[in-house]
């Protein structure tokens, strides 16, 4: 989701939570995935269980 389409969104009264910026949403993605699996290999639960 663009700039322009977040602050449509946001016009509209629709909640948006993240917005790509350059070069992409890429690296929030992979800092989030990477924040997960410490948390859940430090709570034992890295297993799916």
């Amino acid at each position: 989701m663009g700039r322009r389409t977040a602050a449509a969104c946001r016009h509209a009264g629709i909640r948006v939570d993240a917005v790509a910026t350059e070069p992409g949403i890429h690296p929030l993605a992979v800092a989030v995935t990477a924040a997960v699996t410490v948390t859940r290999a430090r709570s034992g639960r890295g297993n799916g269980r």
